[in-house]
């Protein structure tokens, strides 16, 4: 569940524990990220176990089990950042695959009306990121040349 919001660092540190240092690093980690310390609530923690939940459900390739929407390329963008503020959904057309737009008016550190492109290149649901202008993220802006 940590995987997209935490640092290289805490990854590291996380691979190198045994069983027992992962539970004390994970109770540390949440409570560092917890915006209200000392409070029981932990509402980030909260945050991104309803994301990942809702990842799962929406994103998911397998459509029994509904448990690898985390995996996908949406599922990851929407656990990192959530809630786009807007969705264009845009259906095949001539040369065209069915892709998607998300837009995030306002990220953090970003530099405002910040996009990203999902596209279905295989026809199977699968949205695939193939351009986006928030830092960190794929940069392709000649996706649609390809």
């Amino acid at each position: 569940v940590i995987k997209y919001i935490s640092s290289a660092e805490e990854k590291a540190m996380y691979r190198d524990l045994d069983l027992e240092g992962k539970k004390a690093f994970l109770a540390q980690f949440w409570d560092r990220k917890n915006p209200k310390q000392g409070s029981p609530v932990n509402e980030f923690k909260n945050e991104v176990f309803r994301r990942f939940a809702y990842a799962n459900q929406y994103y998911s390739t397998a459509i029994v089990t509904k448990d690898d929407g985390w995996k996908s390329d949406r599922g990851r963008i929407y656990i990192t950042y959530g809630n786009p503020d807007n969705i264009t959904r845009l259906p095949s057309s001539m040369g065209q695959k069915p892709y998607e737009v998300w837009t995030y008016y306002r990220l953090p550190g970003q530099t405002g009306n910040d996009v990203c492109y999902f596209v279905d290149l295989d026809g199977y649901g699968n949205y695939r990121l193939v351009h986006s202008s928030i830092r960190g993220e794929i940069s392709n802006p000649e996706w649609e040349a390809k």
